[in-house]
């Protein structure tokens, strides 16, 4: 994968999340997905574990916003 699609998907999943849209945000992320939260101390391993996740995350944070500024690769 090509530098340019790994931030059009890191852009995808970002504008997702500001919109708070689980669903879209579960397209753009692998079927065996593991999302590590030092800060929560929480591991969610595949998609159904990241839908809740996400909707817990989402009902504690409903201000939430993610703005991406440039790229480590370029």
């Amino acid at each position: 994968m090509n530098s340019d699609r790994m931030f059009e998907l890191a852009q995808a999943l970002a504008e997702a999340k500001s919109r708070q849209d689980v669903p879209a945000a579960l397209k753009v992320l692998h079927d065996d997905m593991v999302l590590e939260n030092p800060a929560f101390g929480t591991t969610a391993r595949g998609l159904a574990e990241n839908e809740k996740v996400l909707s817990r995350f989402f009902a504690s944070f409903p201000d939430y916003n993610v703005v991406l500024q440039g790229r480590a690769n370029q």
